[in-house]
């Protein structure tokens, strides 16, 4: 009996693995610890340029968003680009780039983020 829990434990992590894996986004948890789907994109890094001293970083594509948080003139960031998976996440949007700093995910004014190197093997 307990090997066939056993082996029936395994198949059902083996189904749900593949499952996760089919699926095109991935969850990311926000600094809030509210789960936020991202689409699985290109994730370039990047440099925030052409400000005073810092950007804001919001809660979605609009000015009027909840700021996040404050990034600074030179930062470094990572950015989506073209995404296409879920459109809530494809990026650049409305003039903004979803962008990741500290550990946190959101948007910029995509004429603040001067594009770097391509991100590859990213982990998240």
């Amino acid at each position: 009996m307990k090997k066939f829990l056993t082996v029936m434990l395994l198949a059902v992590a083996i189904i749900f693995v593949s499952n996760n894996s089919a699926n095109a986004a991935v969850e990311k948890i926000d600094s809030g610890l509210n789960f936020q789907q991202m689409g699985i994109g290109s994730i370039y890094n990047a440099t925030v340029v052409n400000c005073n001293e810092w950007i804001s970083l919001r809660e979605y594509p609009s000015t009027s968003a909840a700021r996040l948080a404050k990034v600074p003139l030179g930062a470094r960031v990572e950015i989506t680009v073209g995404t296409g998976e879920t459109s809530a996440y494809d990026s650049p949007q409305n003039g903004f780039y979803y962008t990741k700093y500290n550990g946190i995910w959101g948007w910029c004014l995509q004429q603040y983020i001067s594009r770097g190197s391509y991100i590859t093997g990213y982990a998240g």
